[in-house]
C-alpha cells in the first residue's frame, strides 16, 4: 500500500476481487477434463474451500480466531450433509 500509494480499502478491494478472479478459474478448471484423478483435485479443491472460510471475513475475526464460527458451519453440514463433488465454492 505505502509503496504504490493507495489506501487499505482500494487495496482490499483490488485483493477481493483477485480472489473471486481466482475461485472463477479454479471452478472452470475443475470441469475440464484433465489426466489427474478426480478426486485428487476435489481434495485440494475442499482444502481451498476450508481456508477461505477459515481466513475470509468481512469482520477483524475469521474462524481461525472464533471457534463459534466453525462450530456452526460443522454442525449445519452434519444436520444437512451435501455432495462436495457438485459444488464448488
Amino acid at each position: 500500500m505505502k509503496q504504490h500509494g493507495v489506501y487499505e480499502d482500494v487495496a482490499v478491494e483490488f485483493l477481493l476481487k483477485q480472489v473471486v478472479d481466482a475461485w472463477k478459474d479454479v471452478n472452470e478448471a475443475m470441469l475440464k477434463p484433465t489426466p489427474v484423478p478426480l478426486p485428487l483435485l476435489e481434495g485440494i479443491l475442499n482444502f481451498c474451500c476450508t481456508m477461505e472460510f477459515m481466513y475470509k471475513d468481512d469482520r477483524d475475526i475469521d474462524a481461525f480466531s472464533d471457534a463459534t464460527k466453525v462450530k456452526d458451519h460443522v454442525a449445519s453440514l452434519l444436520r444437512d450433509p451435501i455432495l462436495l463433488s457438485l459444488y464448488f465454492c
